[in-house]
């Protein structure tokens, strides 16, 4: 029995898919009946959790237009007879624009959270502040409200302050909804995983329920969804800012917890760190969505029995089972023996299906004609990138042959600095690591070698990596006795300046500090430029960086070059 002033507020945390409004909605039906079997007066769903975030240009036209009103009659059925309300996100039609040529419509949407109870919509709030940085693009679709429009919600004997997303991030808003009475902040998210990002919210939060003497409900999506990563983590905060109760991350989660008027909530509950198990994890998440939510039952890849080959493999293993996991050695004249070994133990330790497609004869063949077709000897850059582009032709040929999908298994500091090659080793439909710098990836290793993440499909499986992948020096082996470090600075070094470069989370004196020559970077920053039109056609792959290459990178191909 609650006492006065004590609301039951149940958070669903649920991996949405976009456009799949009928299985979603499913979610959140299912989501709903916990929610009122547990006795909670609210349940809360993440923003757009109707639709899934992003739907991007799903959202033109009229196809949700068209079905808007089936649906929200459906969500009120869910609560017919139920007094628990449904807080749910999803886009609402503007009404607006309707005699204007569709080339010319300003967005027609609102972004919103509709509240539902006892088979009828209670009331509704828009969303005022619409992102439109990184990868964020909202002014594209939706509409925002103005700030003298938003208003509290009554609700259960208390004044919901509802936010989406954005709007928790502004002074504004939450002091808007105060001035109407809101006695208890409830936000809904799709809030995009990246380093550091947890807290960030956190401290937002806390700001916000301090400043207001307010609770406060934070609901998160979780999921994959291309290359972006929604981590859940989501929180009730205590009016002083205490964490009241959270959810683990990266997992489907129905809380309920009880939220009073008074203060007298203390908590050591704590948000989960973002170390490297976590970002273990957001990768597993990642794969195992883009895999499943675009239809395929298994994955392949090149396995070279170096690091970044061998680590994507333990990762697909991890997330989708060994069974589901096909890998394909393609040894050439260059191939070590001590690579082979490194690639058969890990096979042999994974349990995977594996092929062995020589491209030796390919090679010879290919040289040959090459030679006598040009009438020239083929240079040593043309031989090497041969060599991965034969090693290409026959993973897409096998992955088409199997029905599965071909994983490539470049790391962010090779992408960055145009250490792949274009129709060969970048081939592939996701690139895993592809917003994993190469250090990142050692140290992702030895955490793997010394846990078993959660979720995990190969839970038995425990140090995957020897000793000898993790100390080997890397090479492409495309010429003998090649090293990454021929051609590239050490990776504890191109990593920082590409941190720099990239991010700009590493300022100028921590590159002065640690030795490195103003000529280095220089190199390195037109390195990265020149490898733009590789990056613009590799395959896509998880942003767990505060700046992938992906929607938040955006450099032109063709631009003034300086020589020398």
């Amino acid at each position: 029995m609650k006492g006065p002033g004590v609301i039951g507020v149940a958070i669903a945390q649920l991996n949405m898919t976009v456009w799949d409004i009928r299985g979603n909605i499913a979610k959140i039906r299912a989501a709903y009946d916990a929610a009122t079997a547990s006795g909670s007066d609210l349940m809360i769903t993440p923003e757009l959790a109707v639709v899934g975030y992003m739907a991007e240009d799903l959202l033109l036209g009229d196809s949700w237009r068209e079905q808007q009103e089936q649906v929200l009659q459906e969500l009120a059925e869910i609560t017919d007879g139920r007094t628990t309300g449904l807080l749910v996100g999803l886009p609402v039609d503007c009404g607006s624009n309707d005699d204007i040529s569709p080339k010319f419509r300003q967005p027609q949407l609102y972004n919103a959270a509709i509240l539902f109870a006892n088979g009828k919509e209670i009331g509704r709030a828009y969303k005022h502040h619409l992102p439109n940085y990184g990868v964020f693009d909202e002014t594209r679709y939706f509409q925002n409200t103005h700030l003298s429009d938003l208003a509290s919600i009554e609700f259960a004997g208390r004044r919901l302050g509802v936010m989406i997303c954005e709007d928790m991030w502004y002074d504004d808003v939450p002091d808007r909804l105060v001035s109407t009475g809101a006695d208890i902040f409830v936000v809904l998210n799709a809030s995009p995983y990246e380093e550091k990002k947890r807290a960030r919210r956190l401290n937002i939060a806390q700001g916000i329920a301090q400043k207001h003497n307010k609770p406060l409900v934070y609901a998160n999506l979780i999921g994959g969804q291309d290359e972006l990563l929604f981590d859940g983590a989501s929180f009730v905060l205590s009016s002083k800012g205490t964490i009241v109760s959270s959810t683990d991350p990266w997992q489907e989660n129905v809380l309920f917890v009880e939220i009073s008027s008074e203060e007298g909530q203390r908590s050591q509950v704590k948000i989960p760190a973002q170390d490297e198990g976590d970002i273990y994890q957001a990768l597993m998440l990642g794969l195992r969505d883009y895999v499943h939510k675009n239809g395929f039952a298994s994955v392949m890849l090149g396995l070279s029995g170096g690091m970044d080959s061998s680590f994507v493999s333990v990762l697909a293993a991890d997330a989708l089972g060994s069974e589901a996991l096909s890998v394909v050695m393609l040894p050439s004249k260059y191939t070590s023996q001590e690579s082979y070994k490194d690639a058969m133990e890990l096979i042999n330790k994974l349990g995977c299906k594996h092929y062995t497609l020589s491209i030796k004869q390919l090679h010879e063949i290919a040289a040959g004609e090459l030679t006598n077709g040009l009438g020239v000897g083929i240079a040593s850059l043309t031989e090497e990138n041969l060599q991965a582009r034969l090693r290409g032709l026959l993973l897409m040929a096998a992955s088409n042959q199997n029905g599965q999908l071909l994983l490539a298994t470049g790391n962010k500091s090779e992408y960055a600095v145009g250490y792949a090659t274009i129709y060969g080793d970048m081939c592939g439909g996701f690139a895993p690591i592809k917003d994993v710098y190469k250090t990142l990836v050692y140290r992702l290793a030895h955490w793997r070698n010394h846990n078993i993440p959660p979720a995990s499909l190969t839970n038995a499986l425990v140090q995957p990596f020897t000793d000898n992948v993790l100390k080997k020096a890397p090479t492409a082996e495309l010429r003998p006795n090649q090293k990454d470090q021929d051609s590239l600075p050490a990776y504890e070094v191109l990593d920082l300046i590409l941190a720099y470069l990239i991010e700009g989370n590493v300022s100028s004196s921590q590159l002065v500090e640690q030795g490195i020559a103003n000529e280095l970077i220089l190199r390195i920053r037109q390195m990265l430029h020149s490898a733009e039109f590789k990056r613009r056609q590799a395959a896509l792959g998880p942003k767990i960086t505060t700046r992938n290459f992906g929607k938040d990178w955006r450099y032109p191909i063709t631009e003034y070059k300086k020589k020398g």
